[in-house]
């Protein structure tokens, strides 16, 4: 092959795209920090790309404290190596500053041996924290990145875009991001980076461009005619117009080129109709980077060129000079380098070259077993523990095996898939690239594997905290008749369906399909049921079971979050009995039976828990501790310790719950569960808070409680970052109200009011009537003590409104002790406005009194704080509110007699248990005692003396 053929590509025109870059250059804060250049395959994204980083390399060569990629350090989206976060964040440091990246790099190998050993390591959260700090450290000027081919992002690989980039950023907000792809890739790039994106929309070059692209390259003459016809031919599009170029240096002519044959398709083969003379090693190594995409390094290529290997180590680099090939350095994952083809040139060499050159497809099946067999098998069998690199070779190993072999690759696809849903969250986007290998051979599957291949990608959805994942496996049910299926898929679909709905929030869809009621079975629960019925194998029947088992779980878990408590009982226990019904003799099947019983059980204890049984829920929960474990699963170990950790709190045993929740964060972060770990900062953060809350009711040194409240504040703030990434919504609406309450106790209450405000939102569109009263008694609560702070009446306006809207919503959900915090706030107010003369005022402050007082200690099947000590600490607490804050205000005795009166009543008649019909004075009978005793203290503490005497 001569020199002449495949020249460098000169870079001509942009004139308008080089000015605007030069002018974002001398931007110092820029409120655009990231510019997307797209448009068609081959207009010239990738050499513009170039362009600007050869332009930022020179305005910034002179600043040390600068750091701006190289056209080598450019980041393809199309390698394997790219398409999940944690091997994009690796390629990145290695690129930024290997050295300033050493804690980074021990993390993630730590990360990686976990994958696949479950030793100890670090969690993703970490991992990103980790690369974070390498990040800090760069220097403090300008950072500019450049990524291309950003069409190929994957969903985990956008994870990377939506977070930790905007983390960067804020970080060092001299970052400049770059980006090239396709028109494709316009909606994935804007939805990540949102206002901090610029879109640039790159068009065909003009025939003035082309012109000066022809006399760049010394082919000067040309006439009008032949400008507009080479322009008419190529598009405008950079990569046809140097194939032209080349046609025409080899003494070629247009009209030649032209013939008789004016379309695309033809005049592309010609274009490149010179690889086909596969004369020189060049030649097939372009031919070969043609079919072999995914990874191409010397040691790849010696595989189908062994001949020579100094030749071909020389081969490869002059490849670097031509325009058309994509070159990578080495790194820590691709040690040897990566070479690539641009796509457009790759759709060139396979749709007009290789058909002609190896019409029968033999030659190209014999190189792919080559690869497979020289390269991957091996490479493979020595690798490391370390799954990023031993799932990128996997991956790539599935997409050339399906070429040689559609039966064994899809086994082989099989067995992978499995060995990744043992990993569960933590393979979530490796699980979804396999997946996404057998997408364009669906119309070689056979019944059988398209199913397998369908509840995959469920699989995969279910596994996944990402949004978008989860849709994605939605969206495939939903095309797909799957209730025609055998009733083993149907019923490993229902749960991984079920599942899904339950963990996105879409509880209307899930109890539509799923409702367990009282003399009423949902859809897919009577479904279920009725394949147990059938006749069926022993292996059929016992998958049935289990996936029912689960299902059952799946369902309880929706109830409990709807705080449909009895309903939930009831789910848990079924699955616990379908399972103990279960007789299997392998090991692995009892596994998943003890591990589904342990998972009904922690459940079935956290409702109890929340019912105030707290010694029910602490044996079901130890019960389910001691099986898991047994098998040592880091994310069921990490719910265990969490529930056990939230009963401690109940039993207000503060250090016993504290040591828990460490345990249960070790275990989430093992597991690399990010939901989980966001659960347990939640509840971590909440006894802290509590805990400081108390000091400062008791009187405790100020600095006591701050110190409480400091510790909480970045766990809640953490919870929030998680579940609004994972969009989480129940779980996203729980940490918000938590977050709110901290910030109120502090005093910070715009930003209060906020948490609250968004978390009422979501309650609203969730229909959790719970999450809803409760945000609306929190900002009764915030702009009362605001009212008190600053004396603003339209403060005490909006605490009533709040007030008394969450006592009607928690009426009507039962949840009584929000309706007594409620009414506490608003007999507040009514005392204050009686002092300031409104004549019905203490009659509403009364009433608000009481209910607040009744209320506090009524039994129902939604309050968090029903166990034995909550409830003896609550009670003291309205108890010292009614005698100091209420009654010992009062005016005169005829009031304080008038509300200990109808305290005193209301005592006596109000039932706490509906069920049995007992009384609150049963209960409390010390109550009625309390409020005799207020009504003395007020008549020797408020009589005035007279004459000196007593």
């Amino acid at each position: 092959m001569t020199q002449s053929i495949y020249p460098e590509i000169r870079f001509v025109g942009r004139e308008d795209e080089l000015k605007r870059f030069e002018q974002i250059l001398e931007q110092h804060a820029r409120e655009k920090w990231a510019i997307l250049l797209h448009g068609p395959g081959g207009i010239g994204k990738t050499q513009l790309l170039k362009k600007f980083l050869q332009l930022a390399r020179e305005k910034y060569s002179s600043k040390e404290e600068s750091l701006v990629f190289s056209e080598d350090d450019i980041i393809d989206l199309y390698w394997t190596e790219h398409r999940r976060e944690e091997s994009l964040l690796r390629s990145l440091a290695y690129r930024l500053d290997p050295e300033g990246f050493q804690e980074f790099f021990a993390a993630s190998e730590d990360y990686a041996h976990d994958i696949v050993s479950d030793e100890d390591t670090v969690g993703l959260e970490r991992l990103r924290d980790a690369f974070l700090m390498g990040y800090s450290r760069l220097k403090p000027g300008q950072i500019i990145l450049a990524f291309d081919t950003a069409e190929r992002l994957t969903e985990s690989a956008l994870h990377f875009f939506r977070g930790l980039l905007h983390d960067m950023h804020k970080g060092k907000p001299g970052t400049l991001v770059l980006l090239a792809g396709r028109s494709e890739a316009r909606q994935k790039v804007e939805e990540a980076l949102g206002d901090a994106c610029e879109s640039w929309e790159i068009g065909c070059l003009d025939k003035d461009d082309i012109k000066g692209y022809l006399v760049k390259e010394g082919l000067q003459g040309l006439k009008e005619e032949d400008l507009a016809e080479i322009a008419e031919l190529t598009g405008g599009k950079p990569i046809r117009i140097a194939l032209v170029i080349d046609w025409l240096k080899e003494g070629n002519s247009l009209p030649e080129l032209l013939g008789d044959l004016k379309d695309s398709k033809h005049i592309d083969r010609n274009l490149v109709r010179r690889v086909a003379s596969v004369q020189y090693p060049q030649d097939w190594l372009i031919l070969y980077m043609a079919l072999f995409s995914r990874r191409f390094n010397q040691e790849f290529a010696s595989i189908l060129l062994p001949d020579d290997p100094e030749k071909l180590k020389e081969y490869l680099e002059g490849m670097r000079r031509f325009f058309f090939v994509k070159y990578s350095p080495p790194s820590r994952s691709q040690p040897q380098g990566n070479w690539q083809l641009h796509d457009e040139m790759r759709d060139l060499l396979n749709i007009h070259i290789w058909p002609d050159e190896d019409p029968t497809g033999e030659i190209r099946l014999q190189v792919c077993r080559k690869v497979v067999e020289g390269y991957y098998q091996p490479q493979i069998e020595q690798a490391s523990p370390d799954s990023f690199i031993l799932a990128d070779l996997k991956q790539e190993w599935l997409y050339y095996l399906l070429q040689i072999d559609f039966e064994k690759a899809f086994e082989k696809y099989e067995s992978l898939a499995a060995e990744a849903e043992k990993g569960q969250e933590r393979t979530a986007s490796y699980f979804e690239a396999l997946n996404a290998e057998l997408e364009p051979y669906q119309f070689r599957m056979n019944e059988r594997q398209r199913r397998k291949w369908k509840v995959n990608q469920v699989i995969a959805g279910s596994f996944s905290t990402e949004k978008a994942a989860t849709e994605r496996a939605l969206q495939t049910m939903d095309s797909e008749n799957w209730q025609n299926w055998d009733a083993v898929s149907q019923a490993e679909i229902r749960y991984r369906l079920a599942r899904i709905y339950q963990r996105s929030g879409q509880m209307g869809r899930l109890f539509e399909v799923c409702a367990f009621e009282e003399n009423q079975k949902g859809e897919w629960i009577h479904r279920s049921e009725s394949a147990l019925r059938k006749e069926l194998s022993p292996s059929d029947h016992l998958a049935i079971l289990l996936d029912y088992a689960r299902l059952l779980t799946v369902v309880g878990l929706a109830y409990r979050s709807q705080n449909h408590m009895n309903h939930a009982i009831a789910c848990f226990k079924e699955a616990i009995r379908i399972c103990e019904t279960v007789r299997a003799e392998d090991f692995e099947i009892q596994k998943a039976i003890a591990l589904a019983v342990a998972n009904a059980q922690n459940n079935l204890g956290y409702v109890y828990q929340r019912m105030g049984r707290t010694d029910e829920a602490l044996a079901e929960c130890q019960a389910a501790l001691e099986i898991r474990e047994r098998f040592g699963n880091p994310e069921q170990l990490g719910y265990s310790y969490n529930v056990i950790g939230t009963i401690r709190v109940e039993q207000l045993r503060p250090e016993e719950a504290e040591s828990c929740f460490r345990k249960a964060r070790s275990y989430f972060e093992k597991a690399n569960f990010e939901s989980g770990i966001g659960l347990v900062l939640v509840a971590h953060g909440r006894l802290l808070r509590q805990w400081g809350q108390y000091r400062q009711i008791h009187g405790e040194p100020t600095e006591k409680a701050k110190e409480k409240y400091e510790a909480a504040k970045p766990m809640l703030t953490q919870a929030v970052e998680i579940f609004r990434r994972l969009g989480d919504r129940p779980n996203l609406t729980e940490a918000l109200n938590e977050k709110g309450t901290l910030l109120r106790q502090v005093q910070r209450w715009d930003e209060a009011e906020s948490c609250y405000t968004e978390s009422l939102r979501l309650a609203v569109g969730l229909s959790n009537q719970y999450r809803q009263a409760d945000n609306e008694c929190d900002l009764g609560i915030l702009y009362f003590q605001k009212w008190k702070a600053d004396g603003r009446p339209e403060d005490a306006e909006k605490a009533l409104e709040h007030s008394e809207r969450a006592a009607k919503i928690a009426d009507e959900a039962q949840t009584y002790y929000i309706k007594s915090k409620a009414r506490q706030t608003s007999a507040s107010i009514y005392l204050e406005k009686a002092r300031q003369g409104w004549a019905e005022g203490y009659k509403f402050a009364f009433e608000a009194a009481a209910d607040a007082a009744t209320g506090i200690l009524r039994l129902s099947p939604n309050r968090f704080v029903e166990s034995a000590a909550k409830r003896t600490l609550e009670y003291e607490r309205v108890v010292r509110w009614l005698r100091e804050e209420v009654i010992m205000q009062l005016p005169d005795q005829g009031l304080v007699d008038e509300l200990v009166n109808l305290l005193t009543e209301r005592w006596k008649n109000e039932i706490v248990e509906p069920e049995t019909g007992k009384k609150l004075v049963t209960e409390f009978p010390g109550f009625i005692t309390a409020m005799q005793s207020a009504r003395r203290d007020y008549q020797l503490l408020k009589n005035p003396k007279t004459d000196g005497k007593e």
